[in-house]
Formats: C-alpha cells, sequence, structure tokens
C-alpha cells in the first residue's frame, strides 16, 4: 500500500477493545424515563433501531447498530448522567458518541472527566488520543499513545496508532519502530507490514 495513501486515509486508525459497559440499554431507557417523569417532561423515548439487551464495547459495531444516530444515543447518555454523575462508563458513552459526530473536543471533555476519576483507564487515553489525532494534533496524540503503551507495552493498537501519528510528522524511522512493536506483538499484521515496508523504502529513495 503506498505511504500516501495511508497517511491520508485516518480511517486505518484503530479503536480499542473496551469492555463492556456496565450497564445495559433497557437499564438506560428505564433510567431516562424516571428522569422524564421526575422532571414532569413528557417526550418520546429516543427510538431504537435493533433493540439489544447488552451494551456492547462503545468501538463495536452491536453498540453502534443498536441506536438509530448518534444524536440519539447522546441525548440517551445525557439523561442517564443526570441519575449517575459519578458513573465512569456514562461519561465514556457520551464521549464515543461525540467522537463519532466528529465533536473532538467536546469528546475530549469527557474522556478527561474519566481520567480525572481514574487516570489508568487505558480506555479513556486510547480515544482522547484518537480524537487528538483525527484533529491533526499529532504531537499531543504521540503523548496520549504513550499513555496507553506505558499502561500495556502490549497493546498493539496503540503502537500502530502511534505509528499512524509518526507518519503525519514525517518521523519515518520513529514510525518503522512503531511497526517493528506492532509485529513483534502480531507477526501476522498485514497493515503493520505494509506500513514498515512503505517507509523503509520511501527512506531507501531518499
Amino acid at each position: 500500500m503506498p505511504v500516501l495513501f495511508k497517511l491520508v486515509h485516518v480511517s486505518l486508525l484503530r479503536g480499542d477493545n473496551c469492555p463492556a459497559v456496565s450497564f445495559d440499554l433497557a437499564e438506560c431507557l428505564t433510567l431516562m424515563t424516571l428522569s422524564k417523569q421526575s422532571s414532569h417532561h413528557a417526550s418520546s423515548i429516543p427510538h431504537l433501531n435493533n433493540s439489544i439487551s447488552k451494551a456492547a464495547s462503545p468501538t463495536q459495531g452491536a453498540w453502534r447498530r443498536g441506536l438509530s444516530n448518534f444524536e440519539e444515543a447522546f441525548d440517551m447518555f445525557t439523561q442517564v448522567l443526570k441519575l449517575k454523575p459519578s458513573d465512569p462508563d456514562v461519561y465514556f458513552g457520551i464521549g464515543i458518541c461525540l467522537e463519532d459526530l466528529k465533536e473532538y473536543d467536546r469528546a475530549i471533555i469527557y474522556f478527561n472527566k474519566i481520567l480525572q476519576m481514574d487516570e489508568d483507564n487505558i480506555h479513556a487515553h486510547t480515544h482522547k488520543a484518537n480524537c487528538l489525532f483525527f484533529k491533526g494534533e499529532y504531537e499531543k496524540a504521540i503523548e496520549c499513545y504513550d499513555d496507553v503503551v506505558n499502561l500495556d507495552s502490549n497493546n498493539f493498537d496503540g503502537h500502530f496508532n502511534k505509528a499512524l501519528s509518526f507518519e503525519k510528522l514525517n518521523r519515518y524511522k520513529e514510525a518503522i519502530e512503531c511497526y517493528d512493536k506492532v509485529i513483534q506483538l502480531q507477526p501476522d499484521d498485514i497493515e503493520a507490514i505494509e506500513g514498515r515496508n512503505s517507509l523503509l523504502l520511501l527512506l531507501e529513495n531518499q
């Protein structure tokens, strides 16, 4: 894969394997209803395309497909937040919705709130880094990916995304080092192998 293709297509940025959040969609809807009843505000509960009993990882398709859109998901989580103001999972859900709505600055605020509660929350670090990447703040993204791999040295997504960030900054040797780490952890990772080989070829031709 040509280097420029990899640099331009930020969709290659990888997510992390988050654990399932601690509450399910049914609970969210119940909490929303109770919240609205207590405020005497009558409005319809956000429509769900497909009812799913358990909220999967916010980075996985099942969770996303269970909601008709992220505006509705955001509304749902903000209602739940009124009743669960200290639940990091709710902040995480809001952050993920905002990230997917490309409201990266707002998403970072919620990921930071999680990190204030738990500075070692690797998923909040990961998605904060991803938001910074999409904002084009690659140096800051690298710092956050460093937090990720410092918490888990075997986090190959963190190493991979760090490589992409270095590529964006034309720091190819450092990107290659990150790809090497990914390949060490996942020897059959085609994207990492192709990325490394492309950068090696690029350096040879300079």
